[in-house]
């Protein structure tokens, strides 16, 4: 199974990055880098983890941790796992 980042998910990362630059200085591309495991470790098993989501067809993930909730559409016939956006459990979203 391959797990791809939308492009809206990967301005979500982005994002995480720039604002940890900002606020964790020498962890921000460490912590990226560790979700992106996490993901991948989690999903890449899983991939049905999580709760029915909000949004027609999509699956939540909790990220406790770092408290991200992912947003994503269980993989499709080709094994393609698709992730929509990585927010953080205060942003709002549909």
């Amino acid at each position: 199974m391959r797990i791809r980042y939308a492009r809206a998910a990967q301005t979500d990362l982005r994002n995480v990055s720039e604002y940890g630059r900002e606020h964790w200085t020498n962890t921000a591309e460490a912590s990226v880098v560790t979700l992106r495991d996490r993901l991948k470790g989690v999903l890449g098993n899983h991939p049905q983890a999580g709760r029915k989501g909000r949004v027609e067809g999509a699956r939540e993930f909790v990220l406790a941790a770092r408290k991200f909730v992912v947003v994503y559409v269980p993989p499709d016939e080709a094994g393609n796992l698709i992730v929509l956006r990585v927010l953080h459990g205060a942003q709002t979203w549909p």
